[in-house]
């Protein structure tokens, strides 16, 4: 016979065990994170073991993802863990559905096989984000990622948080996400490509579009102003960072003067990105 006081504790010690448990880490995040890359390796293994025919499909299908011709998508709703005190998706919550859209992404182009095989780990080296609509409480999103650009060492991803309207029935787009990953250890995208074999189908570099290039250059000129002030050679102006990054910022001309009315002309001296990037 079952002791009704041994079943109690025992009950007891599985509550407090998992509240230690969930208090401690982030359970939602790591069993997303484990189910996520089960999920995708296995369907690469199984791609790989019963479609060895298809290998050059598969590459093509590698080298678009990287060349920005073809969007990985990655579905999700609000769940009530999700929401701040405004009942809508938390600010935090955008960056980790960005994390699964990405690692999604990685799996799809072979990135995430080819880093961990080599030895060259990829990281989020910088990252920003633009909140243009709510997402409120129960609501299905997706997250359409695309690869925008790549250079020796980085790769440049887009996260657009997209979400169907109550009232037009039409996509709005909620957030955009901009990412930069980078390897580790020295690594290039070369070896990368050469790895997953699409050296052939690969420029050396693909340049992301000049919004994405000035938001980099903004990031590396901060980072530069923050390293001077730490070491007492602040200048107080950002001018040598400023200095540095002349040859890819012109003036605007005469004929952006029209432009420049129509902004109000309250912007101050405006500075465009050149076509030299």
């Amino acid at each position: 016979m079952v002791d009704r006081r041994q079943v109690l504790l025992a009950l007891a010690f599985l509550c407090s065990s998992s509240g230690w448990l969930f208090a401690a880490f982030d359970v939602r995040y790591v069993l997303r994170s484990l189910t996520g890359h089960i999920a995708y390796v296995g369907f690469a293994l199984k791609k790989r073991t019963y479609a060895l025919d298809l290998a050059k499909d598969v590459c093509e299908e590698r080298a678009q993802v990287f060349l920005g011709r073809q969007d990985v998508v990655y579905h999700s709703s609000v769940k009530t863990h999700d929401v701040d005190l405004f009942k809508h998706l938390s600010n935090s919550k955008y960056l980790k559905e960005g994390d699964f859209a990405r690692f999604k992404l990685v799996n799809v182009c072979g990135l995430w096989e080819a880093s961990y095989n080599l030895g060259i780990p990829i990281v989020v080296a910088q990252s920003t984000i633009r909140h243009r609509k709510e997402l409120p409480m129960f609501k299905p999103f997706k997250i359409v990622s695309r690869v925008v650009g790549y250079d020796e060492v980085s790769v440049f991803v887009e996260h657009r948080f997209v979400s169907k309207s109550a009232k037009t029935k039409q996509e709005d787009l909620n957030a955009l996400l901009f990412v930069r990953m980078q390897l580790t250890n020295k690594g290039k995208m070369q070896r990368i490509f050469e790895y997953l074999g699409i050296e052939n189908m690969m420029p050396a570099t693909s340049s992301p579009p000049n919004d994405v290039l000035a938001w980099n250059y903004a990031t590396t000129m901060a980072n530069d102003r923050i390293k001077r002030g730490y070491s007492g050679k602040d200048d107080g102006g950002g001018g040598s960072a400023l200095s540095a990054a002349s040859p890819y910022l012109r003036k605007p001309n005469s004929s952006d003067s029209s432009a420049e009315k129509k902004d109000g002309g309250n912007g101050g001296t405006a500075v465009r990105v050149s076509s030299k990037l």
